[in-house]
């Protein structure tokens, strides 16, 4: 899981996503469901002036209205289930290292604002 993650995600990122998905998989839960893209806003590229190359923001509004957590029985379970709004507003830090050819999220925060 870490090797094929860390194509996509660096940093902080890679260590947090993985711990997320063994808890779920420790629990014996999958999430099942495709979270959909509403709309997108990319930031302007700026170079960090550091070997962390070239950065930009992207915000994205998040549909997860057909995102389920389910148990090995395929029941929805319902405390996990809370924790996730039917449309998310996130910004992530997103980073092309000095030296690769290759983006990678480095960051992610919920933020305020309209979605959905």
């Amino acid at each position: 899981m870490t090797k094929t993650l860390s194509r996509y995600v660096g940093g902080d990122m890679l260590e947090a996503s993985t711990s997320d998905f063994m808890r779920l998989r420790g629990q014996r839960y999958r999430v099942l469901g495709l979270i959909r893209l509403k709309s997108t806003e990319v930031g302007r590229e700026h170079d960090t002036g550091d070997s962390r190359g070239i950065e930009v923001v992207v915000t994205a509004c998040q549909d997860q209205t057909e995102v389920r957590v389910v148990d090995r029985t395929g029941n929805v379970v319902e405390a996990e289930q809370r924790g996730i709004p039917d449309f998310l507003l996130r910004q992530y830090t997103v980073l092309k290292p000095e030296g690769t050819t290759q983006w990678r999220i480095y960051g992610m925060e919920t933020v305020k604002g309209a979605c959905g």
